[in-house]
């Protein structure tokens, strides 16, 4: 969530058989690395559900007016039980909500089309053959968000 006030702001959230709001939106960095210690391995990939509840944490009250929110949905299987095309929809209501969706698939077994299409744009799209790329595409998308050198330092935010 960029505005480049000092009030910058990250929330985390965990999608598997269900989506879980491991921390709600911050600007302390250390709740945001306690949510991500609390991840946790299961079965099932409810993409859908993981973009409907971040996209109602953009929107909550602690949500700072007149900052950009940005989604970036990680996902390293393909949609179920529920299909892709339920986390389209929901990617299209995010993006018509004004909130930035960027998509980052990673490893082989992956619905490329659908993270395509719930993505932003072409440029907020992202694969990865395995979670060594990760760290260059997060050091991208970074780049591109106002609030890149608070919660990725040394990396220089786009002016």
């Amino acid at each position: 969530n960029g505005g480049g006030s000092g009030s910058d702001q990250a929330t985390l959230i965990a999608f598997n058989a269900d989506a879980h709001l491991l921390q709600p939106l911050t600007n302390v960095r250390a709740d945001l690395d306690s949510g991500l210690a609390r991840i946790a391995v299961a079965q099932q990939t409810r993409i859908d559900l993981g973009i409907h509840v971040a996209a109602d944490e953009l929107a909550s009250v602690r949500h700072v007016a007149g900052h950009t929110p940005v989604m970036v949905v990680l996902t390293d299987g393909r949609a179920n039980p529920v299909p892709a095309d339920v986390a389209v929809t929901n990617a299209a209501a995010a993006k018509a909500a004004g909130i930035i969706v960027h998509t980052v698939g990673v490893g082989n077994d992956l619905d490329v089309e659908a993270l395509r299409a719930m993505a932003s744009s072409p440029a907020t799209f992202h694969l990865a053959p395995d979670a060594e790329q990760l760290g260059d595409i997060y050091r991208a998308i970074a780049v591109a968000l106002p609030c890149a050198g608070r919660y990725w330092p040394g990396v220089t935010a786009r002016p």
